[in-house]
């Protein structure tokens, strides 16, 4: 009977100490956030990969005060740089990282949450599935062609090291900027279109006299 209370003890302290662990993993938390003045890495196309840095080793521009002890990755959009490519506003950032042995743990992510007072985007869905974790950010004014970005991580438990031996991977929504040709064009069109109901108008006047 003794032999049995020993076991069921034993085990009972086993679940408790899992318990705490559970208790106390702290889950990671991302977000897209605000720079001035713009500079960081410069990104030509709309899907890229992300490698961090200690965020308080960037200083032109530099990280919000409230993640200098965190991890950032500094990109710009510079779509639109390169000769006969197109100007995209980012609308939304989709994050993906790949962490098929838990380096960051088996908790969600807490998106947006991270100096939300610098947040570029105002609505975020993050989860993970199979080790997989899908980030996503939408809403706001978006990533304009020419500004910059911090993505954010607070990782507590994480070396910078276990963090970038991960596969981040970032694909954007776009939408096009219109070129200045083709503005010049639309705006000749219009005001030509504008001048031949005029003419019109004042041909009729002229006959109805």
């Amino acid at each position: 009977m003794m032999k049995k209370f020993c076991s069921f003890a034993a085990i009972a302290v086993l679940l408790g100490f899992a318990g705490i662990a559970h208790a106390t993993q702290v889950d990671f938390a991302t977000n897209i956030l605000d720079p001035s003045p713009p500079g960081g890495t410069f990104l030509y196309s709309d899907s890229f990969s992300a490698t961090f840095s200690d965020c308080s080793a960037f200083s032109s521009p530099s990280a919000p005060s409230a993640v200098q002890s965190d991890f950032c990755f500094e990109g710009i959009n510079a779509t639109g740089v390169l000769p006969n490519s197109i100007a995209q506003t980012w609308t939304s950032l989709t994050i993906t990282i790949d962490d098929p042995t838990d380096i960051l743990g088996l908790n969600n992510a807490s998106c947006g949450t991270l100096d939300p007072s610098d947040s570029i985007f105002s609505s975020s869905n993050c989860s993970e599935t199979n080790g997989v974790y899908t980030l996503a950010f939408t809403g706001g004014t978006g990533i304009g062609s020419g500004n910059s970005f911090f993505i954010a991580v607070s990782a507590p438990t994480v070396t910078l090291t276990n963090l970038d031996s991960l596969q981040t991977s970032v694909v954007a929504s776009v939408v096009p900027e219109p070129s200045p040709a083709l503005l010049m064009v639309t705006g000749s069109s219009m005001f030509g279109l504008l001048l031949y109901a005029e003419r019109r108008r004042l041909g009729r006047q002229s006959l109805n006299s």
